[in-house]
């Protein structure tokens, strides 16, 4: 269950992310703030790692069985 919520999240910041490099003003990229699109990136690389170590420690509960 966990991990389902872990997947949905990270899509959802993906999404995010997308939807702020659409929102770029490439013509005048002073006037952008690159602090949202930090933080969605933040957030996807860690809902990635998480997802990584939830699978590894499933894998572990399996081999130990």
């Amino acid at each position: 269950m966990r991990k389902c919520i872990l997947y949905i999240a990270l899509i959802a910041s993906v999404i995010i992310l997308i939807s702020n490099i659409v929102k770029l003003d490439f013509d005048s990229l002073s006037n952008n703030s690159f602090g949202s699109i930090i933080s969605s990136l933040i957030f996807s690389i860690v809902f990635i790692i998480l997802i990584r170590n939830k699978n590894n420690h499933i894998e572990k509960e399996i081999t130990v069985k």
